[in-house]
């Protein structure tokens, strides 16, 4: 809204600019996006790699 106040009356003129970058701009959005939620996923997974205990060793067997 803030651009459009800004435009004024010269929307006429910016539209078809903003028309021709719009896929770029939605496509670079969806890029971050799926970025900033795979930052997200992959952190949450090392977090709870490190919390959860390791499989036991053998070092409970008692050797022969």
């Amino acid at each position: 809204m803030t651009l459009g106040y800004a435009a004024g009356d010269h929307i006429g003129t910016l539209y078809p600019a903003i028309q021709r970058y719009e896929l770029y701009l939605l496509a670079a959005a969806g890029v971050i996006l799926a970025a900033v939620v795979a930052r997200h996923l992959l952190r949450r997974r090392a977090t709870h790699a490190t919390r959860t205990p390791s499989a036991p060793d053998d070092q409970d067997t008692p050797a022969p």
